[in-house]
């Protein structure tokens, strides 16, 4: 005989209670109990239409911390459960109340094609801020192979307020192949009060890319004492190394940010 799942067991655990004149508040019921009595919870945390999927997150917050806690667990950890736009929701709520079980299921969903699913997932990981768990996994995602990975993982370090992500970018910008990626790191620095700021910017005038040699240069121009040169983003490479020659030696003066 196939065996039961949780979900079954809380559904045949319910036929056996005795029925009562009142019902029990949410906040005393057992997460089994919960979930059998709002049978169409899961469909309203996995549903495609706004409104039917925040009253299902709804319901599970009004239960607070502790037992709304108890109760996405107790879903989550059911063996045969697979609902991925559940279990993202679910996670999100639990990144909110700082559950560090979640940061599991949340990794696990920045991997899927689905892009709303992946943001929720991000914007759950953004909720631990600086996590040495969430950090880690992050790192490793931002030197996969997989362009789609390093944005992802660029996109949410960037909005970590963590001083090892700058150090992080820094020690990637050279190495990275993709636009995108490297234009995430130069905004994050020119937001940043980094010691090598200075540095980064100067580096990225020697970007291949034009948008991310203009943008750089355009925060240079913001400091007070920067040399009076010329530079032209696009202008020749002969030219632009001249420049950044001298920039270098400007950098190389008295430390400023």
């Amino acid at each position: 005989m196939k065996a039961l799942n949780r979900f079954t067991w809380a559904f045949l655990a319910g036929l056996l209670l005795p029925s009562a004149g009142c019902s029990t508040p949410d906040e005393r019921k057992s997460p089994a109990q919960f979930v059998r009595e709002n049978s169409n919870l899961l469909q309203q945390l996995g549903s495609f239409v706004d409104s039917e999927q925040r009253e299902g997150i709804a319901r599970i917050r009004r239960l607070g911390r502790d037992q709304g806690s108890a109760v996405a667990f107790f879903i989550l950890d059911d063996p045969s459960f697979n609902e991925y736009r559940v279990e993202v929701v679910l996670a999100r709520i639990l990144a909110d109340w700082k559950q560090p079980r979640a940061i599991g299921h949340l990794l696990k969903n920045l991997n899927l094609p689905d892009e709303g699913a992946v943001r929720i997932a991000s914007e759950g990981l953004i909720a631990f801020g600086d996590n040495l768990q969430v950090q880690s996994a992050l790192e490793e995602m931002l030197s996969r192979p997989a362009e789609r990975d390093r944005r992802i993982a660029a996109e949410i370090l960037k909005r970590m307020p963590s001083p090892r992500v700058p150090d992080l970018f820094l020690a990637r910008r050279k190495v990275e192949p993709d636009r995108e990626v490297r234009g995430i790191f130069l905004v994050t620095f020119i937001g940043s009060s980094h010691r090598q700021r200075r540095e980064f910017l100067v580096d990225s005038l020697t970007d291949p890319d034009l948008a991310i040699r203009t943008l750089a240069w355009e925060a240079l121009g913001k400091y007070p004492d920067l040399p009076r040169i010329d530079f032209a983003p696009d202008g020749a490479l002969e030219a632009r190394a001249k420049d950044v020659a001298v920039l270098r030696l400007w950098v190389k003066g008295p430390a400023k940010r």
